[in-house]
């Protein structure tokens, strides 16, 4: 999977999270109201509920976007390691080549 992919993939997840939480928030304000239509007091009740989940809505988004700022950071670290790794191998592989030749020129002087 691509960096692009992940990224695209982890904002879908976002966003579906998002429409959850909003459906959660919805769902219950709704029910709220229903229930709370005769009662002076549930004005301050829902509004304490509503902080409540709004909180709870914004530390979730805050540790969905530093779990991907983990991701990505990881995803650098490995593409930088993977980008290292390629450099040894084709400079084994220079070696190796330079090696090959001269045993052949060894074979040849035999």
């Amino acid at each position: 999977m691509t960096g692009f992919c992940i990224e695209k993939f982890i904002f879908k997840n976002i966003v579906r999270e998002f429409c959850f939480i909003f459906l959660n928030v919805y769902y219950y304000f709704k029910m709220a109201l229903i229930f709370c239509n005769n009662n002076i007091f549930c004005y301050d009740s829902l509004a304490s509920e509503i902080q409540k989940i709004q909180s709870s809505a914004r530390d979730h988004f805050q540790k969905i976007f530093t779990d991907h700022e983990k991701l990505k950071m990881q995803l650098e670290s490995q593409k930088n390691e993977l980008e290292l790794r390629k450099i040894e191998l084709e400079k084994r592989e220079a070696h190796n080549e330079s090696e090959r030749k001269k045993l052949a020129e060894e074979i040849e002087e035999v």
